[in-house]
Parts: structure tokens; C-alpha cells; sequence
């Protein structure tokens, strides 16, 4: 008899695993009603290069499944037609949340993987940097229709001088994923180069947010999190010789509802 799902809820998504996914974890959207549809089948790792989950009973595999749920499968086949596929932007099978999935020439599906998806595991091994002087995440938002580039900086690169502060990111919105693309590559040449224009990129909107500017107490020093009124803040960090070395490597979709636009 298979095993159950364990499920765990993480603010706006869901963790699952599974006996016979040996450690492998799945993520979802902790959108309304989807976690009892996923709940009612059987979802097998299918390991490889890429693995993924995939039901048996009715050949379907997660990814197509979250999205069904969300647009119906007649729209979805629609949406995918003979040339299209869903797409991973994390390039992560297993990251079934909406905001991760998205519908994609496979043309572009391939140039993506021989540029941003090798870049980034080159990033991720550390072949590119030891410790990145930015960083970025990418997500889709299929209420809103367009895609969201996020970039953390974890050295002052760009400073803000209406505010006279560092910035400490940026959030990005593009209608096609076109636009996207070529900002997204050139993120990793600002990575080598450690320097960022944001004049250079394509989006339709732009927010910011400045480093937040808090006093360290000498007792603080030495660590690398501070708390301030229940909120907790890291020190970036990364230089050895002047501390504890502390920087961020993924930031959470993030809603830009308090994010000054730019």
C-alpha cells in the first residue's frame, strides 16, 4: 500500500514528502482546494536528469496537474499546442508552485537551459564566484500575467541618491519572457563584474527598496542576525577578515504592495 503524503505548510506554499521519494521534496501552491485534489492520487518520483512526479493512474505528472486545476485542461492543452511545454524557471521539476511554472516555446526552453540554467549551476557550485555580489529569483505571476526578476544585493553596488542610502534590491515585471531573458543574463555578468545598471533592463515596471539602516549594538557585533521589535535581520557580510561571512542566496517571491516604484 503506498504511503501517505506528509505535508507541511509554508506560509504561501506547500512541502510535500513521501516514504518512497527517497529525501526528494515537492512544492505547491497553498492555493484553495489544490492540496486535496493532489491528495486524492498516488504521486511516484521518476528520478533522472530532471526528476519529477508522476501519477500512474492517469499519466499525468504534477506540473501539468497543478496547472489543470488552475486553467481547466482544455485551456491548458490550448495553451500548449504542438510547439509549447511547462516550464521550471527555478529548473527544479519538483517546484510545482504556481508562481515557479509557466508555458514555453521549447525553442526558448532549450536556449534557457544552454545559458541561464548552466549559468546558475555554475553559480550554484561556486565555479562563477565564491560568494555572489547579487543574486536573483524569477517567478510568474499567472493572476497578473507577467514575469517578476528579483535581485538581492549582497554588496553595495547601487546607491540611491534621493534617499542616500544603498539599495539593497530590486524587483522587475516583463509581459514576455523575451525581455526577461536578456535581463536575466545580463544579471550574470553584473555577478562577474560586481556592478549593476539598472538603466540596462527591459521591464515595464521597476520597484526598489533601500538597504534598511539599523544601529548594531556592540553585543551584536559578532553575529550575524540581529532583532529589532520581533523582526530579525541578517548582516550581510563577506568579507572574512571583518566578521562572520553571511550572505543570501534566494529570496521568496515577493509582493511589491510596500515596494517604492521606481
Amino acid at each position: 500500500m503506498p504511503s501517505p503524503i506528509d505535508v507541511k505548510v509554508e506560509g504561501d506554499r506547500i512541502k510535500l514528502q513521501r516514504k518512497q521519494w527517497n529525501g526528494n521534496v515537492a512544492y505547491i501552491s497553498n492555493y484553495p482546494g489544490l492540496l486535496n485534489e493532489v491528495k486524492k492520487y498516488t504521486w511516484t518520483y521518476t528520478a533522472g536528469k530532471h526528476p519529477y512526479l508522476k501519477c500512474s493512474a492517469s499519466n499525468v505528472l504534477l506540473h501539468q496537474f497543478v496547472l489543470q486545476f488552475l486553467y481547466g485542461k482544455e485551456k491548458l492543452d490550448e495553451m500548449i499546442g504542438k510547439s509549447n511545454i511547462i516550464e521550471h524557471l527555478d529548473n527544479n521539476g519538483l517546484n510545482c508552485t504556481y508562481e515557479n511554472l509557466h508555458v514555453l516555446s521549447e525553442d526558448m526552453n532549450k536556449s534557457k537551459a544552454f545559458s541561464i540554467d548552466k549559468k546558475n549551476a555554475e553559480l550554484e557550485a561556486g565555479e562563477m564566484v565564491e560568494i555572489p555580489a547579487l543574486i536573483t529569483d524569477v517567478y510568474y505571476s499567472h493572476k497578473g500575467k507577467y514575469f517578476q526578476l528579483q535581485v538581492f544585493f549582497n554588496k553595495n553596488i547601487v546607491f540611491n541618491k534621493g534617499t542616500n542610502k544603498f539599495v539593497q534590491g530590486f524587483i522587475f515585471h516583463y509581459n514576455d519572457f523575451d525581455s526577461l531573458f536578456i535581463d536575466w543574463l545580463y544579471c550574470f555578468e553584473c555577478i562577474k563584474r560586481e556592478e549593476f545598471d539598472v538603466y540596462k533592463h527591459h521591464a515595464v515596471r521597476v520597484y526598489s527598496k533601500d538597504f534598511p539602516q539599523i544601529e548594531i549594538r556592540g553585543d551584536e557585533k559578532p553575529g550575524a542576525i540581529i532583532e529589532r521589535d520581533g523582526n530579525y535581520y541578517l548582516i550581510i557580510g563577506t568579507d572574512p577578515e571583518n566578521g562572520p561571512v553571511a550572505y543570501m542566496d534566494h529570496i521568496p517571491f515577493e509582493k511589491v504592495d510596500n515596494i517604492e516604484n521606481t
